[in-house]
């Protein structure tokens, strides 16, 4: 590995030369490696230890004011990903073919509404016809509600 290593870097030698020959050999090489990987992590995580104490301070600063602030955009992303079309459902009779397919038709509760009101007539025991399945299956998207609709017909042969 070299020769006379550890003789021009007499600290290094101290440490790691275990056969005290004054030359490096993979052993020793491999030694110095696994010291300086380990003081190289045991920096890093140091330093990340340091970051995070010095940012816990601003954590215990927090107000109430920005509890409620945080509790506020928690609600908004809730409330967007609150069905818009959950109201609109709970208004069909989901029992009655004619009003669920009236209600696909003309679109009024979009996609995920529509397919929604699909599986909820399907589980309520609704049975349309091939035409209407057809008609069906261009409003929405979700391919097992697909196989399921077109299922759903040969059943009934």
């Amino acid at each position: 590995m070299g020769n006379n290593f550890f003789n021009n870097h007499p600290i290094l030698g101290s440490i790691f030369d275990f056969n005290r020959d004054g030359n490096m050999n993979l052993g020793e090489a491999s030694a110095m490696s696994a010291f300086g990987a380990m003081y190289a992590t045991e920096a890093m995580q140091a330093t990340e230890e340091a970051e995070r104490e010095a940012n816990s301070f601003y954590d215990d600063l927090e107000t109430d004011a920005g509890e409620e602030k945080k509790k506020a955009k928690k609600k908004s992303r809730d409330d967007y990903w609150d069905a818009p079309w959950e109201k609109e459902l709970d208004k069909i009779d989901t029992y009655d073919r004619d009003e669920v397919f009236e209600a696909i038709i003309n679109d009024e509760l979009g996609m995920y509404g529509t397919e929604e009101l699909v599986y909820e007539a399907l589980d309520h025991g609704v049975e349309f016809d091939a035409d209407e399945i057809e008609e069906i299956v261009e409003h929405i998207s979700d391919k097992d509600l697909k196989k399921q609709l077109w299922r759903s017909l040969d059943d009934d042969i």
